[in-house]
């Protein structure tokens, strides 16, 4: 079986305006979220979702409540190399211990705010509308293989099990990143 995603060009969040009571903004699908990086897209994970803008509001939460990775502004570029705690160094600076280490990340807030902020502030998405009839976790797991579970911070990758075959079209930065 052959799918066509259609991937939108990368949106800021800066842009986004999220009202509950605009169906149109509401999206089934795949998504690919990382930072713009010296005028470059720079993919970080790969999700999919119901409502992929929610979705996505979600994550800026969870970067700016302690939950995910907080990575050094000046390093965070390379962060696909420093995966490993090990290698992290002063190049992650919190890595969250939920909800255990929480204390860390609130004691350390002031010096974490201007990476935190950067983050947010260059934080970009691109996204695909699946049809229901898809099954999203195997779009998913073919997207994550396609680009390299190595060049992302995803945890999970998953083994591709059925004949689905991916053909990526739209928004060429994000096409460049997946190989086809």
């Amino acid at each position: 079986m052959k799918i066509i995603l259609q991937w939108s060009e990368p949106i800021n969040i800066k842009t986004i305006e999220y009202q509950r009571d605009k169906q149109e903004f509401i999206f089934r699908g795949i998504y690919i979220w990382g930072f713009r990086i010296e005028n470059e897209f720079m993919p970080y994970y790969v999700g999919i979702a119901e409502d992929i803008l929610y979705r996505i509001l979600e994550h800026v939460s969870l970067i700016c409540g302690g939950r995910y990775c907080i990575h050094n502004q000046h390093t965070i570029n390379e962060f696909y190399k420093y995966k490993n705690e090990e290698k992290a160094g002063e190049k992650v600076l919190y890595i969250p211990d939920w909800p255990y280490g929480y204390n860390k990340f609130i004691e350390n807030f002031r010096s974490f705010q201007p990476h935190v902020l950067f983050m947010i502030e260059n934080l970009e998405f691109s996204y695909a509308i699946v049809n229901e009839d898809i099954d999203l976790k195997e779009i998913e797991t073919i997207i994550i293989h396609q680009i390299g579970k190595e060049n992302l911070w995803n945890l999970r990758a998953g083994i591709i099990t059925k004949k689905l075959r991916v053909v990526n079209q739209g928004a060429a930065e994000i096409i460049n990143f997946l190989k086809i």
